[in-house]
């Protein structure tokens, strides 16, 4: 028989969110480490997760749209941007506990989102001489991002305070 992960000291909560006891650590662990080990453990989940939806993301848009045009990266930028103002704006109004930051922000949309694999593909159409789609990469990643990052914290704040009010 496999030991159960609770034995571990990790669990999953009614709300579906990983729960991390300080079973997991030696005791003599002081308990500001422990908390840090918590959010390390948080955002390692996190980050998994948010990457593997990158490449799933990344593989579904090239066999639908082509793989042309970067739509994949563009696809989770979007979705991370508006992600992180969603996020940011729960957090701010104190919705979804204290490790909502390190699990989603950091962790999740830290390994969904590809600053670096935008930038190398702006790169790359430029090397090729795809002038127009580069500079349509540029514009569509940074203009819809910022757009997107503005509207999801405000639907996050929105959101928040409804949820905090009752």
């Amino acid at each position: 028989m496999g030991a159960s992960p609770a034995r571990y000291g990790v669990t999953i909560s009614k709300t579906g969110v990983p729960a991390v006891s300080a079973r997991c650590f030696p005791p003599s662990f002081d308990s500001r480490y422990t908390t840090i080990m918590h959010d390390i453990v948080y955002v390692f989940l996190g980050g998994g997760l948010g990457a593997s939806c990158r490449w799933l993301i990344s593989r579904l848009s090239a066999r639908v749209f082509g793989a042309a045009f970067p739509f994949g990266t563009l696809i989770v930028n979007y979705a991370g941007c508006f992600l992180i103002g969603l996020t940011l704006g729960l957090v701010e109004r104190e919705v979804g506990g204290r490790r909502l930051k390190p699990l989603a922000v950091v962790g999740f949309l830290g390994g969904l989102t590809t600053f670096s694999s935008y930038a190398y593909e702006t790169i790359d159409l430029l090397r090729r001489g795809a002038f127009g789609k580069a500079l349509a990469n540029i514009a569509l990643d940074n203009l819809g991002g910022l757009a997107l990052a503005a509207l999801g914290l405000v639907a996050g704040l929105a959101l928040g305070t409804r949820l905090s009010a009752s």
